[in-house]
């Protein structure tokens, strides 16, 4: 349904080119309207009373989904010592976004007399809150009882082994572990395990949101380009695509509620404090609680899932675009193993 609705804003209004008398020049576009404004705005409202029982029964993680925080022990053999890969971090990959890159990869392949790629997708649970600070350091390496999200003199942040793990944090510990940051330094694409941040996506929802539909939908093209091109020209035998969070993208003409957050580390769409009270909007969340999803919060969260909630006062104009709550949209992830 999100990719759809982002096809029907990118295509336009196709009507006007239709001849004079076509019954679609008056009527398609208040039909184009009333999807991806009304109804849209109204199945998001749906999904997020359907997550929010969710996440207070526990009752995510199955066969079909399992958590972002085992993603590396999940496949500690392909990704350990000696084996070739190169590695993806893709900021604010939504769900919909990979699966139209996996579509992509498999199409280019299917063309190509060069290079022959199975793409494999698994579906998860990402860290909460869906925020890149957190996201990212879970798919880290490292066992999933090492990774710890809590509150240090009132700020919420992630840890490995007891220590913080900021951007730098990160590019050391792959390093340490054997791996080339190429996003750091391009001559690491001649390395035989490989790792690459790109935060493109992100930029677009957080810096402009002008055409952001039509431009989602190049950058995907994109990433197919420069992903096929780099396993081709290094001839890698596997390459993975996991990503931190996915994002929420509003109609145009919707109506915020800021609401007023609790004492805490306060975010648009969060807030974190040792003493939360079960009352107030979205859900509260602790690893005591949930402990076979949550077993990696050390410190109360509370996340919105309203689609039109959000705390004041945080700095940010109006946006359509925001991530940090826990709406399928922002939280359920798409990772790719090609």
């Amino acid at each position: 349904i999100d990719a759809a609705v982002r096809r029907i804003i990118v295509s336009g209004t196709p009507e006007e080119d239709l001849p004079s008398g076509h019954p679609a020049r008056e009527s398609l576009s208040d039909h184009r309207q009333r999807l991806v404004e009304t109804e849209y705005l109204n199945y998001l409202r749906d999904l997020s009373d359907e997550m929010e029982t969710a996440l207070a029964q526990g009752e995510l993680v199955d066969d079909n989904l399992s958590s972002a925080v085992h993603f590396w022990s999940d496949h500690e053999k392909e990704l350990g010592a000696g084996n070739e890969a190169l590695f993806f971090y893709l900021d604010a990959l939504r769900l919909d976004l990979a699966r139209e890159l996996a579509d992509q990869l498999q199409a280019r392949s299917d063309a190509s007399d060069e290079l022959d790629l199975n793409v494999e997708e698994s579906t998860r649970l990402g860290v909460l809150p869906s925020e890149t600070e957190f996201g990212m350091a879970a798919v880290l390496p490292g066992r999933p009882k090492s990774y710890e999200v809590r509150l240090d003199n009132g700020d919420l942040g992630a840890y490995r082994n007891g220590s913080p793990l900021n951007a730098d944090k990160r590019r050391k510990l792959l390093e340490e572990e054997g791996w080339a940051v190429a996003s750091s330094d391009p001559s690491g694409w001649s390395q035989t395990r490989v790792a690459y941040y790109s935060k493109e996506i992100d930029d677009y929802g957080e810096a402009s949101m002008q055409d952001i539909e039509r431009r989602l939908a190049e950058r995907v093209r994109t990433l197919a380009d420069e992903i096929f091109d780099r396993i081709r020209k290094g001839d890698w035998n596997r390459a993975y695509v996991v990503t931190d969070h996915g994002f929420v993208l509003l109609p145009e003409d919707a109506q915020f509620e800021d609401l007023t957050p609790p004492g805490g580390d306060v975010k648009r769409r969060r807030v974190a404090a040792e003493d939360l009270s079960d009352d107030g909007p979205g859900v509260l969340l602790t690893g005591e609680r949930v402990p076979e999803l949550f077993s990696y919060l050390s410190s109360p969260v509370r996340l919105l899932l309203d689609p039109q909630h959000r705390f004041k006062k945080q700095g940010i104009p109006d946006s359509r675009y925001y991530h940090g709550g826990a709406l399928p949209q922002e939280c359920i992830l798409s990772f790719l193993k090609i």
